[in-house]
C-alpha cells in the first residue's frame, strides 16, 4: 500500500469489500478516494488489500471508529497528529529521523518498480494521474535489474 499522509488517517473497514482477484481468488479490497484534490480531480484508489495486512486488520480488537487509525485521546488522527506520532514511533525504535511516512510511500514506490511493475501500475496503486510524478518516486530502483530486463534476449 503507498497511503499519503491524508489517506491513511481516512481510511478503514468501510472502504473494504470482498471481491475477486483476476484469476478468480477471493480476496478483500480497499477502496477510498484520495483526500488530495478530492475537491477538485478526485482519484479513486481500488486495490486488494495484501494478505499479510489483511491478518493484521482481522486480529486487531475493533474500535467502534470508522478508521483503522487510532489517536491516543481514541478518535481519528489528524495529519499534524498522525506525523507527530509516527516521529514519536520512530525515536522510540531507534530509527532514524528521517524515517517519515512519506519515505514508506517513496519505498512502496521504489520497491514496486524494482519487482519489474510498470509505471501505470504503479500509478493505479498510489493514485498518481502522471507518469512524471511516479518517475520522480521510482528513480531509487535497480537500474541493472531494468538493464537486463530490457535486453533480455538480445544478447
Amino acid at each position: 500500500m503507498a497511503f499519503r499522509r491524508s489517506d491513511v488517517i481516512r481510511v478503514g473497514l468501510p472502504n473494504t469489500y470482498a471481491g475477486r482477484l483476476e484469476d478468480g481468488r477471493p480476496a478483500t479490497f480497499l477502496k477510498y478516494t484520495q483526500h488530495k484534490n478530492s475537491g477538485r480531480k478526485p482519484v479513486t484508489v481500488d486495490t486488494p488489500v495484501p494478505a499479510e495486512l489483511l491478518a493484521i486488520i482481522k486480529a486487531t480488537q475493533p474500535t467502534g471508529i470508522k478508521t483503522w487509525l487510532v489517536g491516543a485521546r481514541g478518535g481519528a488522527f489528524g495529519n499534524q497528529g498522525f506525523t507527530d506520532w509516527f516521529g514519536a514511533e520512530i525515536a522510540k525504535a531507534g530509527l532514524p529521523a528521517r524515517c517519515t511516512p512519506h519515505g514508506l510511500r517513496k519505498r512502496c514506490l521504489t520497491d514496486l518498480a524494482e519487482q519489474g511493475r510498470t509505471i501505470h501500475e504503479i500509478m493505479s496503486v498510489s493514485g498518481h494521474v502522471t507518469m512524471k510524478e511516479v518517475e520522480r518516486y521510482t528513480r531509487m530502483a535497480d537500474r541493472a535489474r531494468n538493464t537486463r530486463a530490457a535486453m533480455a534476449g538480445r544478447v
